[in-house]
Formats: C-alpha cells, sequence, structure tokens
C-alpha cells in the first residue's frame, strides 16, 4: 500500500511538471524582445530625442524589454522593415542612460502628438521628408498582450499598420 502511494505521488509530480513545462514553452508563436537586429539602429537615447524633436525623417521605436505589447510588437516591426529594406532607430525607455531631462522632452513630443500626457510603449514613430509627423501607439485594438498573444488577424493588421508608417517615412 505504501509504495502505491509513492508510485502515485511520483507519476502525479511528474505529470505536474510536464503540464508546467508545456505551458511555458509553447512554440506555436514563441517571441522574445530582439532590438539587436541589423534593422535596428542604436544610438544614444539623447540623440534619438533629438532627432525626433527636429522632426527628421526616419522611423523610430520606443519600447522596453519587459513590456508585454513591446514583446508583440517588435519582431513584427523587425520583419516589416526586413521586407521593406529599411531601418528604425531605437529608444529603450528603461534605459540608464534615459534620464529625467531626455523624459520631460519625449512628454512634450507625446502631448503634442500622441495625446497623452505621460510615455507609454510600444510607440512607433515616422517622420516623413515634409517633417510630417504619424504615431502608432499599442499593438492593435482590442489587444491585451498581459492577457494573450496576438492572433493571426491581429497580428497581419499591426503587419498592414507598420508597412503604412514605414511606407509614410519614405516619402
Amino acid at each position: 500500500m505504501k509504495k502505491s502511494k509513492v508510485f502515485i505521488s511520483i507519476i502525479v509530480f511528474i505529470i505536474i511538471l510536464t503540464s508546467i513545462n508545456y505551458i511555458t514553452n509553447k512554440t506555436e508563436h514563441n517571441i522574445a524582445y530582439n532590438d539587436h537586429t541589423p534593422r535596428m539602429i542604436k544610438v544614444s537615447p539623447k540623440e534619438v530625442i533629438n532627432r525626433i524633436k527636429k522632426r527628421k525623417k526616419g522611423v523610430y521605436y520606443l519600447g522596453f524589454p519587459e513590456c508585454p505589447w513591446c514583446i508583440e510588437l517588435l519582431p513584427e516591426l523587425d520583419h516589416c522593415l526586413k521586407d521593406a529594406g529599411d531601418k528604425s532607430y531605437v529608444l529603450n525607455v528603461h534605459d540608464k542612460s534615459f534620464n529625467s531631462t531626455l523624459r520631460s522632452q519625449l512628454t512634450v513630443f507625446y502631448k503634442k502628438y500622441v495625446h497623452e500626457k505621460e510615455i507609454y510603449v510600444p510607440l512607433v514613430v515616422a517622420i516623413n521628408s515634409k517633417h510630417e509627423v504619424r504615431v502608432h501607439l499599442d499593438t492593435v485594438k482590442g489587444h491585451n498582450a498581459k492577457v494573450s498573444r496576438m492572433t493571426n488577424s491581429q497580428r497581419e493588421e499591426l503587419k498592414h499598420i507598420l508597412d503604412q508608417m514605414i511606407c509614410f517615412a519614405r516619402n
């Protein structure tokens, strides 16, 4: 009797561990935050903010590695940039050198173009040669990255938005 209880306990333990491993390692859309691709231009936060303030032509991505929405958006942006043969400036808003002065300058931009009083991410900024600005905040309407990953249709919707942003910045 005692041996069977130990055996059952071991089996239950193995089943629990296997279930936990399966849930945490779903490979359907296993994505990671990677802003170190050839399409991501890494410069200082100060330079990114100055370029945005001066409305210099380009695509700009603002986010941080622990942001669930950023984790969802960044691979899609990278894919769209690759397809377009383009690049994006990257600003990690949790970078140590992103100081209070730069945060204040970015907040002014947010108030004007994003219509928010605080900095929210992910944000994609597209600036064209006429110094016109377009912004895209978040992933897509109805997506809550804390609850679930984007569906295929949401991913396609986001790709369409990002493609339009990249195209806008090219003009």
